[in-house]
């Protein structure tokens, strides 16, 4: 990871304080692990970035990537799902497994916090489905990224319950 490294630390001397988005895709350093060593890089050289994409994160190792994302105490976009303009993504979209919603929650509100990313607003998981905050700790996936709308959809009222907000 020598290049990344490289990039990482140029960016860190003459654009930190400027730098506020950032996206890296997997193949640009032509790697034949995941981007999680990535992640934990930018967030040891640029902590102050706002707007964060990436992909191939391996979010299962939870003491490595919380740990990364305790560096960053501006970000407000996470895109763990992140590809360039003509890309072919994968059809994961249309995979008949049904997002684990609660444990997708429970993840995204333990980065959300004071002791990891206070900002972050919006966030893209590697599973494609792409969760915004409404209120004090409450997120929501968007419908339109979310592949069973209808499972999501008819689930909705017990979902709701669970959080006591509805």
């Amino acid at each position: 990871m020598g290049i990344l490294d490289e990039a990482l630390s140029f960016l860190a001397i003459h654009c930190s304080l400027t730098l506020q988005e950032l996206d890296v895709y997997r193949n640009t350093f032509r790697q034949s692990t995941c981007n999680t060593q990535i992640l934990v890089k930018i967030s040891e050289k640029l902590p102050g970035i706002t707007k964060l994409g990436l992909n191939d994160i391996d979010i299962s190792n939870r003491p490595i990537v919380d740990n990364a994302f305790s560096h960053f105490k501006y970000l407000e976009s996470l895109n763990m799902d992140h590809h360039p303009p003509n890309a072919i993504r994968s059809p994961r979209l249309f995979s008949s497994v049904e997002p684990d919603y609660n444990q997708d929650e429970a993840m995204i509100l333990s980065w959300a916090s004071d002791e990891c990313c206070p900002a972050l607003r919006k966030c893209r998981l590697p599973n494609g489905i792409q969760w915004s905050l409404h209120g004090p700790k409450l997120w929501f996936p968007l419908l339109s990224s979310v592949p069973q709308r209808k499972a999501l959809l008819l689930n909705a009222s017990k979902w709701c319950k669970r959080r006591a907000f509805c």
